[in-house]
């Protein structure tokens, strides 16, 4: 005995054609198949329209672009030399200068370190 599939437009609930293609539908790192009718596929371009009419497309390869500056500003992020945190901390608590004792120092604190230190 064979299987069927039944495909159900995602907005109203009614049985769709089994040719029916799915709308890839991306917003911000989230992403969706929309299965719609052609009058819901319709309604939904003519929804967003206003919204897009001027942006630009993005293509697969300013996706892959937008990938590889992310990945580049995490390499850079992650082989920044290594500070001696604990030795800035004293200095600073030393110096008067107000620290927390965990967790990330402010760029200011550790900007009045490396000066004293150049």
């Amino acid at each position: 005995m064979g299987r069927a599939t039944i495909l159900i437009d995602d907005f109203d609930g009614k049985t769709l054609n089994a040719d029916t293609k799915p709308i890839h539908v991306t917003m911000g790192s989230e992403s969706w198949d929309l299965y719609l009718s052609s009058k819901n596929a319709q309604a939904l371009r003519k929804a967003i329209d206003p919204f897009v009419k001027t942006a630009d497309t993005a293509t697969a390869a300013s996706t892959r672009a937008r990938s590889a500056k992310t990945r580049a500003r995490r390499s850079i992020a992650t082989t920044a030399p290594k500070r001696d945190l604990e030795s800035i901390r004293q200095w600073a608590r030393a110096n008067d200068v107000e620290v927390k004792d965990r967790g990330r120092i402010a760029q200011a604190v550790i900007d009045q370190y490396d000066a004293a230190h150049a």
